[in-house]
């Protein structure tokens, strides 16, 4: 099987700063993809999620233990692991933790399955080589995320227990699942129907018709940014510069930061 991956990041009609970050490798042989989604109410999470992402980077052989310890414990070591040693960078550039505020998104090809642990909010896409569109989203109903970086301050951590103990939801397009917020969100999907996966942060929600200021269905949006014409090179780049200019002439925005990540497979 040939596997190829790609990334990209934009910049939200709202934001005056990308605060998402994502990136894609192919490095000795393992593939992975990486998105990191900034939290808009902090300081300086444009530098903190691109930390998280390249820092996760580094560590991504971690997750190829998975065949000797579950899932769920693989989840909260590869975590920890990833925020302490990105406080110590942040540290060596004097910027508060609070920078590390940011969705983080990891996924690996392990053994004919993408390996997906998410830390915080976003979204999982699979499209069938049948043509079947599938999609996972993890919203937090408090409407605040729930991120690594809390684990770094007690008080912090108190606090988001207590201001948004709201519960977060898996949600598919056949059904709800509520789960507590800091419940363990790793994913797992076989790779053999597949032609393609992507990671997103939660900005693929956002777009929306200028001029109605209606918002524009997911499930369209969805299918346009996995109409994928062919997998060379930088297939995803291709589709969404193509998608952003038909939009530009219809005057469809997405207000929030966007950050994108996606394997392609092919025989």
């Amino acid at each position: 099987m040939n596997i190829n991956q790609d990334n990209l990041y934009l910049i939200g009609n709202d934001h005056d700063v990308c605060q998402d970050y994502s990136l894609s490798q192919n490095k000795d042989n393992i593939n992975f993809v990486i998105v990191c989604d900034g939290c808009s109410s902090s300081k300086n999470t444009e530098v903190g999620s691109k930390i998280l992402a390249e820092y996760a980077k580094t560590r991504i052989h971690m997750l190829l233990k998975s065949d000797i310890i579950t899932d769920e414990y693989l989840y909260k070591f590869f975590g920890i692991d990833v925020i302490i040693h990105a406080e110590k960078i942040t540290n060596t550039l004097q910027l508060n933790n609070s920078c590390l505020d940011s969705t983080l998104i990891v996924a690996i090809y392990i053994d004919g399955f993408i390996k997906i642990f998410v830390y915080g909010d976003g979204v999982i896409l699979t499209k069938t080589k049948y043509g079947e569109i599938k999609f996972t989203e993890i919203k937090f109903e408090s409407g605040a995320p729930f991120y690594l970086s809390y684990l770094l301050n007690k008080n912090r951590l108190e606090l988001y227990k207590e201001q948004f103990k709201q519960p977060l939801k898996i949600i598919t397009e056949k059904e709800e699942k509520v789960v507590n917020f800091d419940h363990p969100l790793t994913f797992n999907f076989p790779v053999d129907e597949l032609e393609s996966i992507l990671i997103s942060s939660d900005g693929i929600l956002t777009f929306y018709d200028d001029q109605t200021k209606e918002k524009i269905s997911n499930f369209e949006i969805f299918s346009e940014v996995l109409n994928f014409k062919n997998f060379n090179g930088q297939f995803l780049n291709r589709r969404i510069k193509r998608i952003m200019r038909d939009y530009k002439k219809l005057n469809i925005k997405h207000f929030d930061d966007l950050s994108l990540a996606a394997f392609s497979f092919k025989e």
